[in-house]
């Protein structure tokens, strides 16, 4: 599968991310998901930076997982997004857009 990030305006410091950055309430990041030789994404994930205080142990994050319609299937402090994204580097996130 390949995968393409799209950010919003708040996420913008997203390829910017440091160790003393951190993306603000109301940032959101959705992954595109694309089967091998579609054009049409599989899945999205979303992560969403909630106000402070939503989940401090993973960094205030809501993850989001959707349907290519939009539909959301799971969404909120998810266990086992909070697992992996508790090794990235900077706020909980992995790398920057390509």
């Amino acid at each position: 599968m390949e995968g393409e990030v799209r950010i919003n305006a708040a996420a913008a410091p997203y390829p910017l991310l440091g160790p003393e950055r951190v993306l603000p309430p109301g940032a959101a990041l959705v992954e595109f998901h694309y089967p091998a030789s579609s054009s049409e994404p599989a899945t999205l994930l979303a992560m969403v930076k909630r106000p402070a205080g939503y989940d401090p142990e993973g960094g205030d994050w809501e993850y989001v997982v959707l349907t290519p319609q939009g539909t959301s299937t799971h969404r909120g402090a998810l266990p086992l997004c909070k697992r992996c994204h508790a090794d990235a580097p900077h706020d909980h996130l992995f790398g920057g857009p390509r």
